[in-house]
């Protein structure tokens, strides 16, 4: 294998500690601990199966409430995050059942209570990528905010 790449990462210095000691444990350089690791860990995903539950499409209301914040509608992206969010129950993947797809929102539902953002996105990747491609990572908390909304006002559900 050629090496002729370079990724830069930052970590912090505990962390940086802690992988410098595993990778003296293993006899090994810190870049190839890394790449192992790395490489191993992508292998991994790649073997796994496709989630079940994910939406291959985007919503009509979805696609215009993005178009009306990307244009400057007065509440940037909590208008796509509330509808999308209050729609999970009849906007169902294809490729899941109605009882699977009610655990699925449970899932999320709990996210929700423990303020737990980042499985909350994760969630919305997951089972709405194409949608979640179409937010701004500079807008992701304006979207929040109305998942948040939605969560709120007890519209989340089936």
């Amino acid at each position: 294998m050629t090496k002729q790449e370079i990724i830069v990462i930052r970590i912090g210095s505990e962390e940086k500690a802690a992988i410098k000691a595993a990778a003296e444990k293993d006899h090994l350089s810190m870049t190839t601990f890394i790449a192992n690791a790395a490489s191993k860990s992508a292998a991994a995903t790649m073997k796994r199966a496709a989630p079940r539950g994910t939406h291959n499409g985007v919503p009509t209301f979805f696609s215009a409430l993005v178009r009306e914040a990307q244009h400057g509608g007065t509440n940037g992206y909590v208008y796509p995050g509330r509808d999308l969010a209050s729609a999970v129950g009849t906007q169902v993947p294809n490729d899941i059942e109605n009882d699977e797809w009610s655990d699925e929102v449970e899932v999320l539902k709990e996210a929700l209570s423990e303020d737990d953002d980042a499985a909350v996105w994760k969630w919305f990747q997951v089972h709405y990528p194409r949608c979640m491609e179409l937010i701004p990572t500079r807008r992701r908390e304006q979207f929040m905010a109305g998942v948040k909304m939605a969560n709120e006002a007890g519209d989340i559900g089936l």
